[in-house]
């Protein structure tokens, strides 16, 4: 549980140092989607992170390595 927070807060801390801020009444999904007005392929990373931290977080998902490497390659590309 601690890793998926974690993954999702790093994102948010790379849109932070764009800026881009989710004010506390917004849900992440919401948060998201106020983001479509960014390049496609950000909006992508972000839906992404999203979804992942969704889908472990309240789901049933497990955080396998595959999806933890494409969650940081994700993540490093927001950060740029």
């Amino acid at each position: 549980m601690k890793e998926v927070k974690n993954f999702y807060g790093r994102m948010m801390r790379a849109l932070g140092r764009k800026r881009l801020y989710r004010s506390a009444a917004q849900t992440p999904l919401e948060f998201a989607r106020t983001l479509q007005h960014l390049p496609p392929c950000i909006v992508d990373d972000i839906r992404f992170i999203t979804e992942r931290f969704f889908s472990v977080r309240y789901g049933q998902a497990e955080l396998l390595p595959a999806m933890r490497t494409a969650i940081e390659q994700a993540i490093k590309r927001l950060g740029k």
